[in-house]
């Protein structure tokens, strides 16, 4: 494929394309409509081509983890292509990816690289005379980032979604390198069966499940379209680099031309693929999950879930019985001081990956309390110094010790080492088997290993290489190159993906024992294979002592600049995140007015915030704590955009003020307050303000939710303020203002007579080309180094009682 890259220069020429802005709504609409138009121009004759721009309202509950929000918008757009199949049909394969940004990023990856792909996509296929069974509706959706609103607005509303019955979820979490499969389904191993004949096919079953255990703090249209439209499909995303994610570095420039031709490739492809498929037409068919990974990204390996637990049961067999055999070669069933060795080494080797935890959670612990955490952010490259060494000498350490004690053994530092490896490869093959019974997908990270050494172990017992000096290490270390380089290769993709991640979970979580705990998981499933080799070293513990000099090496180089997390280098850079919100706050009781302020209000997004730039900004030395504001209003008096913010409230910073310059006012009129049973109150509201706002609401303690009027959904798992549940409303508006009218029923007790809940809106105001921002702000902003990323906004908020 060739593709057109002055498409997504064009697109992204006026800077990030918020939803309500003219960028989004008006730029980027008649960009899309009038390449597609121009596209379809050019149609081949038995091709038949649509093109529609939606406009469309709705509201639902969306379950974010840990808590979830109420998600209304307001005439959000989606511009949609449908190529016709070539004979009529009722199914469709639904491609989607969005065009919308978030405030400050010109969103070059993520996602107007996939906007491009689909276009030329789009191209070949309008010039392309093969087969289509099956409709293709390509999905340019308006407001992804708000979140997840025009997804919901097409699949629930538009004239052609009742069709989609296959998604293709184009992503990105990340800046360029090759894209990655990170979930399919639910169920229908059937999809990876296309996929895996795709020209790049590079994928981890083991990413599906860290994704889905919601350990990564975001989430995709992929979940839209299956939860609202009962579709399955693919979701396809860039990883690599994410420091660049959500930023202003993530531009057209650092985007490599090889990523287009790599997801271009791959993404017309398993179009053509999946919109001749016939599964497609037996969707509500049973075809249960899928085990898959890539080899090197050279070619894909999968199978159904249920073949999967047979191959994994047929490796646990098999390994056992071959260590029973390898302990008959070697005559330990005569002795009973030979069964006892056994045992001691199973728990000396258990005992050693016990120790390691401990450690390593100590180094962890160490380096966070002297705030010298996450120096591995801006150079992973200290994480192999600080964990993965750790790792293997602590877990040496009570090998070697047993091993020394039993350096008088009846037979030799030869046998013992093969005997261990046995050992080992047993204590792999229970937790391959617990695994499996706990149906976890990706034990195939464990079965790899398990099955290589034990078809190693099963030639080295045939050919008699068991009795040789030499020999057997030769075809052991041959027989477990595959799975190690496996093991590199995948540790290479995890920590690619959880490095960056770090720079936006929050001060309140420790970094440094996420990455410490990952890199020694890894290490150990690596090194524990090779572990044995120690018994036949004379003096193994000049390796330990090898092993703690490049740790104190690594620790000292953490302490000096060398050890600094972030980076400014625009080619690659590793910012801190910052989010800013210059605000005024107004809070009202049942008497009126009682008290008016203004400020900074920062987000800590990682460990190092904000104390990492407070010898940078003058303002810090006027910041105030919080917490009264927590315990005495309604989410701290704080413009928060999402639950998962509650987590760092108290821990945030806020600095006093002046106002700021605020030209679009918010609203929360009470319309009416009735009682409409002898126990529920009805209050219906009125709220208008910018094109994003939110509204919180916490019922007083003994009153209790029992409708909203924006969804039928009432959450169980709700947070928590101040003893009393806390609900979150979202709202956005796109191409027009519109008013938010709701009403909610609160049940409440008989002789209940003075306020029945606290309620705040607060209004973001997030383009900064339409908002100015006061002198005194500016200065502030600019006071912040330049390895920092600042997203910058106004903010307004006010409560009441009612």
């Amino acid at each position: 494929m060739v593709f057109h890259i002055i498409e997504v220069v064009d697109m992204q020429a006026n800077g990030s394309r918020v939803v309500g802005s003219f960028e989004n709504e008006v730029g980027a609409v008649n960009f899309l409509f009038d390449e597609l138009r121009n596209i379809t121009e050019n149609v081949e004759s038995s091709r038949k081509v649509e093109i529609d721009v939606q406009t469309v309202n709705g509201s639902y509950y969306l379950d974010f983890k840990p808590f979830g929000a109420y998600n209304i918008y307001r005439n959000v757009q989606n511009v949609v292509a449908k190529i016709y199949a070539t004979n009529i049909s009722k199914y469709s394969i639904l491609i989607n990816a969005h065009f919308d940004s978030v405030p400050t990023s010109p969103g070059g990856s993520d996602d107007g690289i996939m906007c491009v792909v689909m276009l030329e996509v789009i191209r070949k296929l309008c010039q392309w005379n093969g087969e289509l069974r099956y409709n293709l509706i390509f999905l340019f959706n308006g407001a992804e980032e708000s979140p997840l609103q025009a997804a919901h607005g097409f699949i629930t509303q538009h004239k052609w979604a009742k069709t989609v019955k296959v998604v293709i979820n184009l992503e990105a979490a990340g800046s360029g390198s090759k894209e990655i499969l990170f979930q399919s389904g639910p169920g229908h191993s059937w999809l990876l069966n296309y996929y895996s004949k795709v020209p790049h096919p590079y994928g981890q079953v083991a990413g599906e499940e860290i994704f889905q255990s919601n350990i990564i703090p975001s989430d995709t249209d992929f979940r839209i379209f299956r939860d609202y439209g009962k579709t399955v499909g693919f979701d396809i995303a860039f990883f690599k680099n994410g420091y660049k994610y959500h930023t202003n570095f993530d531009d057209v420039e650092s985007i490599p031309l090889t990523s287009y031709q790599h997801v271009g490739d791959n993404v017309l492809e398993l179009v053509k693929k999946i919109a001749n498929a016939p599964e497609v037409e037996h969707i509500n068919a049973s075809f249960g999950k899928a085990v898959y990974f890539d080899v090197f990204g050279l070619f894909m390996v999968w199978y159904e879930e249920y073949r999967g637990t047979i191959i994994n049961l047929v490796v646990i067999i098999l390994s056992c019985l071959v260590a029973y055999k390898s302990f008959l070669d070697f005559k330990l069933g005569r002795s009973w001081k030979s069964k006892i060795y056994l045992i001691v080494t199973s728990l000396v080797l258990l005992l050693s990956w016990v120790f390691t935890v401990i450690g390593i959670i100590g180094i962890s612990t160490l380096i966070d309390a002297l705030n010298y955490s996450m120096s591995w952010y801006g150079s992973p490259f200290l994480i192999f110094g600080l964990y993965v060494v750790p790792t293997v000498m602590l877990s040496s350490i009570p090998l070697i010790g047993w091993n020394h004690f039993n350096r008088k053994l009846h037979f030799s530092t030869r046998v013992q080492s093969q005997l261990q490896y046995s050992v080992v490869r047993l204590i792999w093959t229970v937790l391959l088997l617990i695994a499996t019974c706990l149906n976890i997908r990706s034990a195939y990270v464990v079965m790899i290993p398990v099955l290589c050494n034990t078809v190693g172990s099963v030639f080295i017992h045939l050919t008699k290489l068991h009795h040789s000096t030499n020999g057997w290490k030769v075809a052991y270390m041959l027989f477990n190159a595959f799975p190690s380089m496996m093991i590199m290769y995948q540790s290479v993709i995890i920590l690619s993906l959880f490095i960056p991640i770090t720079g936006r979970i929050g001060n309140d979580k420790n970094p440094e024992m996420i990455l410490g705990i990952i890199s020694m998981s890894l290490t150990i499933i690596f090194s524990s294979f090779y572990m044995h080799f120690l018994t036949m070293m004379k003096k193994p513990f000049w390796l330990i002592y090898f092993f703690l000099v490049i740790f104190l090496l690594h620790f000292l180089i953490i302490v000096t600049p060398l050890g600094f997390p972030y980076s400014e280098n625009p080619t690659s850079p590793a910012p801190q995140r910052f989010m800013i919100y210059h605000t005024k706050r107004t809070f009202n009781n049942e008497k009126g007015r009682m008290k008016q302020d203004a400020g900074y209000f920062l987000i800590n997004l990682d460990r190092h915030s904000p104390g990492s730039v407070i010898p940078y900004v003058n303002q810090f030395g006027k910041r105030i704590p919080i917490t009264d504001d927590c315990k005495n209003f309604l989410v701290c008096g704080l413009p928060l955009f999402s639950p998962r913010m509650l987590a760092v409230m108290e821990s945030s910073t806020w600095i006093p003020a002046e106002e700021p310059i605020i030209k679009e006012n918010i609203f929360l009129h009470l319309n009416s307050k009735t009682m409409l049973k002898p126990n529920v109150v009805t209050c219906n509201f009125t709220a208008i303000g910018p094109d994003h706002f939110n509204v919180y609401f916490s019922p007083k303690t003994n009153i209790r939710l029992v409708r909203i009027s924006l969804d039928a959904v009432i959450p169980e798992n709700v947070p928590i303020w101040n003893g009393r549940p806390l609900y979150f409303v979202n709202f956005v508006w796109g191409l027009s203002k519109s008013p938010l009218e709701f009403s909610v029923d609160l049940e409440v007790p008989e002789d209940w007579n003075t306020t029945i809940m606290d309620i705040a809106i607060s209004g973001k105001y997030v383009h900064n080309k339409k908002h100015q921002h006061t002198l005194q702000f500016q200065a502030f902003l600019s006071d912040f180094p330049k390895w920092t990323n600042i997203v910058p906004t106004i903010a307004n908020f006010e409560s009441w009682e009612i």
